[in-house]
């Protein structure tokens, strides 16, 4: 993940906890690093993916809030660096925060030689996912995952 060849473990912190991302070695489950992912005041939980957005075999980190404003921010895994930052559903769109957190994963996708961001809007929206352009970042499709109802949210993995 960090670009020393070898697979390593990420977690990101539960509801509760300040908003930790750890990244493990798999060899050892030694802390290889840590870093908050938001203020350490926000305790509603994140979730995490890796993958290499920008075509350089080293992999970054998106993060989403679990609950508050549905608000991504996006690491590079080696340096820790932050890439991006912005606001999946709601502010981005003229409209209201949306409070629903949002769910994160980089994915391979349509044939793209990098993986790209999806995320899904959390509980209590439309079951609404979108995939982003890394370097912008706007959204380039959007779309339901389910009948427009349905509250639940949206998972992306």
């Amino acid at each position: 993940m960090d670009g020393d060849g070898l697979k390593d473990l990420i977690i990101g912190a539960a509801p509760g906890t300040s908003p930790y991302v750890s990244i493990f070695d798999t060899g050892t489950l030694a802390l290889k690093k840590r870093f908050l992912a938001y203020d350490a005041a926000f305790l509603g939980g994140i979730n995490v993916s890796a993958g290499d957005l920008k075509g350089d075999s080293v992999e970054e980190i998106a993060v989403g809030s679990n609950s508050a404003e549905a608000h991504v921010t996006v690491w590079s895994a080696k340096s820790g660096e932050l890439l991006n930052s912005f606001y999946a559903y709601g502010q981005n769109d003229g409209g209201p925060a949306f409070k629903g957190g949002v769910r994160v994963g980089l994915v391979a996708y349509a044939q793209q030689e990098v993986d790209v961001l999806v995320t899904g809007a959390g509980p209590s929206s439309f079951p609404h996912a979108r995939v982003w352009s890394f370097s912008v970042p706007t959204y380039v499709e959007s779309f339901y995952v389910a009948p427009v109802d349905d509250t639940r949210g949206v998972k992306v993995g």
